[in-house]
């Protein structure tokens, strides 16, 4: 706190000044400056850090997860001919509407309870590392073909049902994404599920307006759909499931297998 630490705190690897007992000059030479001169704010302000890095981490794995799967599944239609997936409108809606707010929702996502428990991270660990790259691959590899399966099963058909199918599940799948992306190799459903209000808010929204979408007539001639039946729900939301179903073996399976390794 006084003149005479100034040059101590330059050495120091993380130098922490006094904000209201300690000189001008060592609050220009700390790293971090306590405003209430109480050490434990350290503490509190390491969990937000920690907390805010692992938000940027579910922001980037969902948005890049959605792009990938959006591209994949576009490219892969017109290698086989298959119907095209995703009408302008639609991708339109899935850009604004599906992954807008509940990526926003995940960028401020509290600190996990058990956030202060992890490992520290190295100071050049990158955002992307390989296990993410691998399961965002993974993630939109799945995405991509369960909805190509439903092109190829109503192909011979109605374009539109096709699209129409292709388009609910992909915005589904975008939901359940944010909740994968933001397990941290927990699972899926585990305590800290529900902690995010406005995630599950986004959630709910998304999936309103995607049923408006489908069958509410004017947003039927807006956004290119038809109606579905429950039996069509049903498949829909069965290749969304089983994402879920998959993402949850996989944890299981490699905690087994490699029980200390990361699994985000």
């Amino acid at each position: 706190d006084g003149v005479n630490d100034a040059a101590a705190l330059r050495r120091a690897e993380i130098g922490v000044a006094m904000g209201i007992t300690g000189t001008e000059v060592t609050k220009e030479a700390g790293d971090l400056v306590l405003a209430d001169d109480n050490f434990a704010t350290i503490v509190t302000a390491v969990e937000r850090g920690r907390a805010i890095r692992s938000n940027i981490v579910h922001f980037v794995r969902f948005q890049l997860t959605t792009s990938l799967a959006a591209v994949a599944t576009i490219l892969t239609a017109r290698i086989l001919d298959l119907p095209v997936p995703f009408s302008p409108i639609q991708i339109l809606f899935v850009n604004i509407i599906a992954d807008g707010p509940p990526a926003m929702s995940l960028g401020v996502d509290p600190p996990a309870p058990d956030v202060m428990k992890r490992k520290p991270l190295g100071r050049t660990e990158p955002i992307l590392t390989g296990t993410r790259l691998r399961r965002i691959l993974a993630t939109t590899a799945f995405m991509a073909a369960g909805v190509i399966w439903l092109l190829a099963r109503y192909r011979t058909g109605n374009d539109q049902l096709a699209s129409t199918m292709a388009f609910t599940t992909f915005v589904f799948a975008q939901l359940v994404n944010a909740l994968v992306v933001r397990s941290d190799g927990r699972g899926v459903l585990h305590r800290y599920t529900f902690t995010n209000g406005a995630l599950w808010l986004t959630i709910g929204g998304v999936a309103l307006l995607q049923v408006v979408v489908v069958h509410v007539p004017f947003a039927q001639k807006l956004f290119d759909t038809v109606g579905l039946t429950w039996g069509q729900w049903g498949q829909c939301l069965s290749v969304v499931g089983v994402l879920l179903i998959v993402e949850e073996i996989w944890i299981r399976v490699r905690k087994r297998i490699w029980p200390n390794t990361s699994l985000t």
